[in-house]
């Protein structure tokens, strides 16, 4: 029998990586060229980043809690400037500082997400989420609440449904949507809109999921 050898000869004097096996994971996504992983099974306050471009390898001690006190991770967002890592009720900037590795920096302790698949980022790169009080916004700067217009309305979503709330963006229409449960309904029965100006809303599409095709 022939076995080709396919490795190259200057491979061998590289230090083998210490790579972990794949976590069980809730959430994910791409940021600073790799793939972020958070709230693991068993370490819900827990983010773990892959190897630049290589999705599916995650080397060893490179985990981050973002909340000092271990809150669960709630939500991630791919921002210019790093990724936000999101509790409930707080808010946190990871930055590359270089050599692979990353530094947490609070951006708030009482503002964060309810709900991973509010997140959507506009055409500006502005970063828009479902959070306790209203809907906010993140634009590279600071955090502002944006749903002052239907805070009455706002008030009728079902607690306990907040985190099945789904949103996208249309770039084509410029507007995002986020369709929630309101008034106790077990679906998400209601969406507000926001084209930049100001919000509308609807009612004629029950939402579980929602995504943006480029046809």
């Amino acid at each position: 029998k022939v076995f080709p050898d396919s490795i190259a000869d200057s491979y061998l004097a590289l230090e083998a990586k210490d790579i972990d096996p794949v976590p069980l994971f809730r959430l994910c996504r791409v940021a600073l060229g790799r793939l972020w992983v958070a709230n693991i099974k068993g370490q819900p306050g827990l983010i773990r980043p892959s190897m630049p471009g290589r999705w599916g390898t995650f080397p060893a001690n490179t985990e981050i809690y973002p909340d000092p006190a271990g809150g669960e991770i709630t939500g991630l967002a791919s921002v210019s400037n790093g990724l936000l890592a999101f509790t409930e009720t707080s808010t946190y900037l990871i930055r590359d500082t270089g050599g692979g590795t990353f530094a947490s920096q609070p951006l708030s302790s009482d503002i964060g997400c309810v709900a991973p698949s509010s997140i959507a980022s506009l055409s500006d790169g502005t970063v828009v989420w479902l959070g306790t009080e209203g809907f906010y916004a993140y634009d590279g700067n600071k955090i502002a609440i944006m749903s002052g217009d239907v805070d009455k309305t706002f008030r009728r979503i079902t607690k306990s449904r907040r985190p099945q709330a789904v949103a996208a963006y249309d770039a084509e229409l410029r507007e995002y949507r986020c369709w929630v449960s309101i008034d106790g309904n077990t679906r998400n029965n209601f969406c507000f809109i926001f084209n930049g100006r100001g919000w509308r809303t609807r009612t004629d599409v029950t939402a579980s999921a929602v995504c943006v095709t480029k046809d």
